[in-house]
């Protein structure tokens, strides 16, 4: 056997898996064969068109959930890096991929006989899909013996969860870009911003869909380093209810995307966030990149204001007051921890034009990958 598809997952993956087929099994005394035949011509189709899941919910389960878990779980296994707090699942069906990543969490902090707290979330815009990743979660949970795991799930479309000002150590995109096309770019403008600037998103769609096209389009705009790459292993032994469905399945294969901030381009888009804040008005944004203690110099001769709530008040009498702000950065340079910015911003006040020319150092928290920090100076003109 080629030892590039060996699959030597650990116990805890089949545990899962096996009590979610004792699950799934029960589906086949309800479930229509035609329904099954016609559900599997149309996701064989490239690129897949939007699923009816009020009427197939049932059907793609029975037949895909377990497929898409293994998948998950080979790359989880391979590729991840961190054990997150928080874990969005972005278009989640009925959670396959986060019951993936939970495993494999579970996994890692086994060793050590202790556990962690996590926060999920799946969103989806099928609520029949949600009820049945509720089942399954309560069927599982008592595996995960090492993760106290605080579930939300969510029923709404993806464009209006995206105006959420949560942020992700993990986000989960499974399947969700071959339904959505159309909207990749305008989608991960949006998870950039929700994206913790030491998180990581993860990707999986099939190998020869065309989405992977427009990610590849959409990526040029966007402060995120970006590895692909593809997974095929062996499917013996594996608990797969497909097994009964399609005689010829050997291997199972993926094709996945990791995006994530290095050192250098976290800097840079946190600088951008700061920047994209101040164009928008957005205390919302403001609160997602200063750290909680944070000091405020406006003025280097100045007491320092203190917290992000001064900060917040300081911004709702200064900043917000703007019309048509428009900052510019001219020039940063990188002091290990703290960014050096030069920057301009010009703005309509009281029915005049404002003209700044400013500096300001940045420092930042690298734990918490936030400002922890600021310091400016200015001078103004009015035009």
């Amino acid at each position: 056997m080629n030892s590039t598809l060996m699959n030597n997952f650990p116990n805890i993956f089949h545990k899962v898996a096996n009590r979610v087929k004792e699950y799934l099994i029960d589906f086949s005394y309800s479930i229509e064969n035609n329904k099954i035949e016609k559900l599997i011509s149309s996701y064989k189709k490239l690129p897949c068109s939007k699923i009816n899941y009020d009427k197939f919910s049932m059907e793609f389960n029975y037949i895909y959930f377990l497929v898409n878990y293994w998948k998950g779980a080979k790359i989880a296994i391979d590729e991840a890096t961190i054990v997150p707090k928080k874990i969005l699942d972005l278009g989640s069906g009925s959670g396959a991929m986060a019951l993936s990543y939970l495993s494999w969490i579970h996994h890692k902090i086994g060793a050590s006989n202790s556990y962690v707290n996590i926060e999920l979330i799946l969103v989806d815009e099928n609520v029949y899909q949600l009820n049945y990743a509720k089942k399954i979660f309560k069927l599982v949970e008592p595996l995960f013996t090492n993760i106290r795991c605080n579930i939300t799930f969510q029923n709404c479309e993806v464009k209006d969860y995206l105006k959420n000002d949560n942020s992700f150590d993990i986000i989960l995109l499974s399947h969700l870009l071959t339904e959505n096309y159309k909207s990749v770019t305008d989608i991960f403008h949006e998870l950039e911003n929700l994206l913790d600037l030491r998180g990581e998103i993860i990707i999986v769609e099939r190998i020869k869909d065309p989405v992977w096209y427009s990610i590849g389009e959409a990526l040029r705009d966007l402060f995120l380093t970006s590895t692909i790459g593809s997974k095929k292993f062996n499917t013996e032994n594996l608990p797969l209810i497909s097994h009964e469905l399609f005689s010829n399945i050997d291997a199972l294969r993926t094709k996945y995307m990791i995006l994530k901030n290095s050192s250098q381009i976290s800097k840079k888009l946190l600088i951008k966030k700061y920047f994209d804040a101040w164009k928008g008005k957005s205390i919302k944004d403001v609160r997602r990149i200063f750290t909680k203690n944070a000091k405020y110099y406006n003025n280097l001769h100045n007491d320092p204001i203190v917290g992000i709530e001064g900060i917040c008040e300081y911004w709702n009498n200064k900043v917000l007051p703007q019309i048509d702000p428009q900052p510019s950065l001219i020039r940063m340079i990188d002091w290990g921890d703290d960014i050096f910015i030069k920057w301009s911003s010009k703005f309509f006040l009281c029915n005049e034009q404002i003209h700044l020319k400013g500096y300001m150092i940045i420092s930042i928290d690298i734990t918490e990958g936030k400002i922890c920090q600021l310091e400016e100076c200015f001078t103004k003109k009015n035009n």
